[in-house]
């Protein structure tokens, strides 16, 4: 494989031009509620849990309407803990 200096790799890149700019292939982001908007899982009205990856946050949504956050742990047992005090407190089991 051909090594590169530092003064080619920049002229390449300036012939590149502003990345920001680059026309890409049409991708579409996921219609998964992970990748979901709040605004998007009010108007389709979401209920469930959703995995804010960014946060590291667990969120518990009913008809829409964002009722309750736990933390993500490392421990996978300690997160499901938290999530089920999280559903008995909002439903009040």
């Amino acid at each position: 494989m051909k090594r590169t200096t530092d003064q080619e790799f920049l002229r390449s890149l300036q012939s590149i031009g502003d990345p920001r700019k680059i026309k890409t292939e049409n991708i579409r982001r996921s219609d998964h509620n992970d990748f979901a908007t709040s605004s998007e899982l009010r108007e389709r009205s979401f209920s469930g849990w959703r995995h804010n990856q960014v946060s590291r946050e667990m969120e518990m949504w009913i008809n829409g309407k964002l009722v309750g956050i736990c933390k993500v742990y490392d421990d996978p047992s300690i997160t499901k803990q938290a999530m089920q005090a999280l559903a008995e407190e909002v439903l009040a089991l």
